[in-house]
Order: C-alpha cells, then structure tokens, then sequence
C-alpha cells in the first residue's frame, strides 16, 4: 500500500484545527478589518517574536532534509512584522496574550533543539497560512483605513503569469510537492502532523488571548 503524500496528509489531519483557529473572535475581525489599532499591534508583536524563533530555528537547520525542500528565502517575515509594528504604534498586550506567545515561543525552540524534522509543520503552518489566509486580511485593513501590511506582501514568492500579474499559485504547487518529496521515516512523518495540528492548536490559543470585546472593534483606522 503506497503512503499517502505528506502534503494531503497535512491538509486532512489539520482540518479540525484549522477551523477552530477561523471559529475565533480575533479571526473574525481580522477578516473584517475592522480591528482597534493597539490590539492589531499585540498581535503584530506576539508574531514578531513568533517568527523570530521560527527564522532563527530555520536558518539553524536550513540544510536538514525536512527543511531544504521547502524554504525560500522570499519567505522570511520578521522584517515585515518589525516594519508594520513601527507603524501600528504600541501594542496593548495583555497577560494573556503574553502567556501564549511564551507557549508558542517555548515550543518552537524546543522542537529546533530536540527534533528538527518538526520544524516543518511549524514552517507549512506558519507561512502558508499567512501567506494564503493572510491576504484576505490584507485587503480587509486596506479597506478599513489601515496600513502597515507588509507582513501580508509575498511577492518575493510570486512569479508573473501569463497574463503579466505577479501569481503565488506556482510556488505553493512547488511547496507542496517539497513537502511530499521530504527525506523523512514513517514516524517522522507521523510526527510532523501531529506537529502540524498542535501548531493550529497554538495559533488557536493566541487568537483567543487576542479576542476582543465588543466594544473593541473599530469601524475604521482610529
């Protein structure tokens, strides 16, 4: 019996959890745009540091085979995040929220020590969520008044089309034919998944710190 690709395997195993994270408050809002200035910042922040330790984690073991047939330096987002928080202003953050950043933070440094091989789900989690999902968000703050979206912009990433627009559909065709041709032994494998859905489980747990009321949603830039 032939294994089925990582690729789907990730996408099917991860479907519950990915759709809790979207259940969320924060996710809804984000979605809207309609978001209050200090608590998109602490979001903003919360990621800063998230991304810090998934790029430190990656470029530690840029040359581990889990790792080699995904990652594109067009990826990398820590300088986007840095430059968009200088422009949201400061964040509201709340203990909350800093207990899952911690958590978040905690885990990824654990797997890069521990067990590399994991790093992938954080790394398919993170980008291509942010990457696909991510501009639904962007267009929705635009909308609202809002800039500093950098963080949203993957054309590092894009090729031009045919049709001369600038497309990031041939590069996650490229990812996840990485992820399926991925060096890794069937419990690594397995692991990666189970990486994979606590990674949404983690992402999950900051949305719900960052839930706001509602009287904290704006209508517009503030």
């Amino acid at each position: 019996m032939t294994a089925q690709p990582l690729a789907a395997r990730l996408r099917q195993a991860t479907a519950t959890a990915h759709r809790t994270a979207e259940s969320t408050g924060w996710a809804a809002t984000l979605a809207t745009g309609r978001v209050r200035r200090a608590t998109y910042a602490a979001y903003l922040a919360a990621l800063t540091e998230i991304y810090a330790a998934l790029e430190d984690a990656v470029a530690a073991h840029v040359s581990h085979p889990a790792i080699a047939v995904v990652h594109d330096p067009g990826l990398q987002r820590l300088s986007a995040l840095r430059a968009d928080l200088a422009r949201w202003g400061e964040p509201a953050e709340t203990p909350a929220v800093r207990a899952a950043t911690i958590a978040y933070v905690d885990r990824l440094e654990h797997v890069a020590r521990s067990a590399p091989h994991r790093l992938l789900a954080h790394h398919y989690v993170r980008y291509l969520g942010d990457l696909s999902g991510g501009q639904v968000v962007a267009s929705a703050l635009r909308t609202a008044g809002h800039d500093g979206v950098a963080f949203y912009d993957f054309s590092a990433v894009a090729e031009s089309t045919r049709h001369g627009r600038p497309s990031t559909v041939p590069f996650l065709r490229r990812y996840r034919e990485g992820l399926d041709a991925a060096a890794l032994r069937a419990r690594e494998a397995d692991e990666v998944v189970e990486e994979a859905v606590r990674a949404f489980d983690l992402t999950t747990q900051l949305f719900l710190a960052l839930d706001p009321p509602a009287a904290d949603v704006t209508p517009s830039a503030g």
